[in-house]
C-alpha cells in the first residue's frame, strides 16, 4: 500500500482538489457570489498541483527512459 501511495500521491491529491474545486463552483452558482475569494484560491491550488503533476510525469518518464 505504501508503494502505491508513494507512486500515485500527486494523482490522489489532484483528484481530491479537483473534486473540491468542482463542488465549489457548483455551490458558487447555487448559493451566492460572496465566496469568490475561495474559488480563486482553490483554482490557484489546482493549478499548482497540476504543475506538480506535470513535473512528476516528466521525471518518471525520464527515469523510465534511462532504465531501458
Amino acid at each position: 500500500m505504501k508503494s502505491y501511495i508513494d507512486r500515485y500521491w500527486v494523482w490522489i491529491l489532484f483528484v481530491v482538489i479537483g473534486t473540491n474545486l468542482a463542488f465549489s463552483i457548483v455551490s458558487y452558482f447555487q448559493e451566492g457570489k460572496e465566496d469568490i475569494s475561495y474559488l480563486v484560491f482553490a483554482f490557484i491550488g489546482f493549478l499548482g498541483l497540476f504543475s506538480l503533476l506535470i513535473i512528476d510525469y516528466k521525471k518518471r518518464k525520464e527515469e523510465r527512459d534511462e532504465q531501458g
